[in-house]
């Protein structure tokens, strides 16, 4: 059974970082280097930076289980006209094995809830997951670099989804 939990406290962060921590080091180091998961791990990623998201800007973070095991986590931001994917993260053991498409039915029921109609993300041109995202129903729609600072950028998809 997979499982959505809502993150809520310090210590519920502090695990979280210390996930995306291995999920990003194992994932993104081939893609942007580990200079820029550092960077991106600190400013985006760190207990302290996801308190802050959720506190001021308006995110919500889950912890995905199956069968008792975290696997993975997500983060998503209502916005005017859509729903913002932020996070949408799985460790390397539990991919394939249709834990992403129950996330992304979660996702979608809390986009509906919130009364909005689409999900929008924006992914890496250079991550196998662009497909995975196809397989779930996006499509790109745009383009665009975005400067994050110390020298580093994201240059991404942006892709979307009715729901």
């Amino acid at each position: 059974m997979t499982e959505f939990i809502a993150i809520n406290t310090p210590e519920e962060f502090d695990s979280l970082a210390e996930l995306a921590s291995e999920i990003w080091h194992e994932h993104f180091t081939s893609i942007i280097g580990e200079a820029q998961v550092e960077y991106m791990l600190e400013h985006f990623q760190s207990s302290a930076a996801m308190q802050e998201q959720v506190r001021n800007d308006g995110y919500s973070y889950y912890c995905v289980c199956d069968g008792g095991e975290v696997c993975g986590y997500c983060a998503i931001c209502p916005h005017e006209d859509y729903m913002y994917l932020s996070k949408f993260y799985m460790r390397a053991d539990f991919r394939r094995k249709g834990i992403g498409r129950k996330m992304m039915d979660f996702i979608a029921g809390e986009t509906k809830k919130a009364g909005l109609p689409k999900i929008r993300l924006n992914v890496n041109k250079y991550n196998f997951a662009i497909d995975v995202y196809k397989r779930l129903g996006f499509s790109i729609t745009a383009d665009e670099v975005n400067d994050i600072g110390n020298g580093f950028v994201m240059d991404d998809y942006v892709m979307e989804k009715n729901v």
